[in-house]
């Protein structure tokens, strides 16, 4: 299963490890991730990594995220207007920063709720 790095949980295991951008690899295939290995990936700026689908089904979040503001949409979309998103590299940095825009959202969303 691939999965964008903003939505990797601990326990996942990795299918075919986490190669960084020169290639070497970080990671080894067949090892559960952890708190410490996700921010490796982070940190490496690894977009996708494969995880097994059974570590995808025990871990995944059952909620769902909240959409995009109307600002957010308009904002993605004049950043990616050139853009071909049929490419894989390039569908991958526009979801991540769709993921990264509902991260925006939600944590801005849970700031209003702790603050009234």
């Amino acid at each position: 299963m691939r999965v964008l790095r903003a939505k990797l949980a601990p326990g996942m295991i990795l299918e075919a490890g986490a190669v960084d951008r020169d290639g070497r690899m970080l990671i080894g295939p067949d090892t559960a991730l952890t708190d410490r290995l996700i921010a490796v990936i982070d940190n490496a700026q690894i977009p996708i990594v494969y995880v097994t689908d059974d570590s995808w089904e025990a871990n995944k979040t059952c909620a769902e995220p909240p959409p995009l503001t109307p600002e957010q949409e308009a904002e993605l979309e004049d950043h990616f207007m050139h853009v071909d998103l049929d490419g894989p590299l390039a569908r991958a940095v526009y979801e991540e920063c769709v993921n990264l825009a509902r991260e925006d959202a939600a944590a801005s969303e849970a700031d209003e709720q702790a603050a009234s």
